[in-house]
């Protein structure tokens, strides 16, 4: 009879319980289509890159507030900011003369992906340009750059250290693109909201 040993619970995941387990755990890899694009891509030039901040959604909000009994709202008031904001990366390149965009960002896992029209906001104040020479990395180079970087926690969300901002430091850090400016547009404390 073979022997039928169950998938341990891994430690190092925020919260692993049932669902995890019963999945196998996080990611520690694109998803097929993300890595089919990447695949796609690789090789390819980047032309330009910035970075995004969407502000998060009421909704999300709304239910981080109830599942802290209002704590969370409390804490946001105390802040130096009055919202929180998603933020990720839209990197371009050219293809056969038309400009195409691609979007890198940390949700659950990480994402590498075309991006589409929902992914632009038309807040200027919300988009920081990535200084940058035309044509001097890879697509490819910029994500392996940051996955090499971040190790293999790189895969693993935590709300607190391993986030939407923590994943584009890293990227912007590893490919030795990061300056305070842009590093204070990234960063926002989360610590003390939860």
């Amino acid at each position: 009879m073979p022997n039928k040993s169950k998938k341990k619970a891994n430690p190092s995941v925020e919260g692993s319980g049932f669902l995890l387990n019963l999945f196998g755990g996080a990611r520690k890899s694109l998803s097929r289509s993300d890595k089919a694009f990447y695949d796609s891509v690789k090789n390819v030039p980047m032309f330009s890159i910035m970075v995004v901040r969407v502000p998060i959604a009421s909704v999300f909000n709304k239910i981080l507030n109830l599942a802290s009994l209002g704590k969370w709202n409390a804490n946001l008031a105390n802040q130096p900011y009055d919202r929180l904001f998603h933020l990720y990366i839209l990197m371009t390149y050219l293809d056969n003369g038309q400009i195409k965009f691609v979007l890198t960002e940390r949700n659950d896992t990480v994402r590498f992906r075309s991006a589409s029209s929902k992914d632009f906001t038309s807040d200027k104040n919300n988009v920081m340009q990535v200084p940058y020479t035309a044509n001097s990395l890879t697509l490819g180079q910029v994500f392996d750059n940051t996955i090499r970087a971040g190790g293999d926690n790189i895969w693993v969300y935590d709300f607190n250290t391993n986030n939407c901002q923590d994943y584009i430091v890293k990227l912007l850090q590893a490919n030795n693109l990061a300056n305070p400016n842009l590093l204070n547009f990234v960063k926002q404390d989360t610590k003390h909201l939860v």
